[in-house]
């Protein structure tokens, strides 16, 4: 079955982009988040234009904690094409 993870938007620690070769030709991609505070992660696929998402999870993460602590980022648009 499926099991539901929360990560507070504080506790992402990392953003990472995933592109499967399939969902490339249809622009979607898959987010993968990592807790900072626990070993937990969640994978959310199927998100078209993931890229944008990406850029947006990355301002609210900045708005709501320390702008110094750093945020990993991996994956880029570059992955798609």
């Amino acid at each position: 079955g499926r099991v539901r993870q929360d990560i507070p938007l504080k506790d992402i620690s990392d953003v990472t982009i995933r592109f499967e070769p399939l969902n490339r030709w249809f622009d979607l991609g898959a987010l993968e988040l990592a807790s900072r505070t626990t070993e937990a992660y969640c994978t959310i696929r199927g998100i078209p234009q993931v890229d944008h998402v990406q850029t947006q999870l990355i301002r609210w993460i900045r708005a709501h904690r320390n702008p110094w602590e750093p945020i990993s980022v991996r994956g880029t648009p570059d992955h798609a094409r």
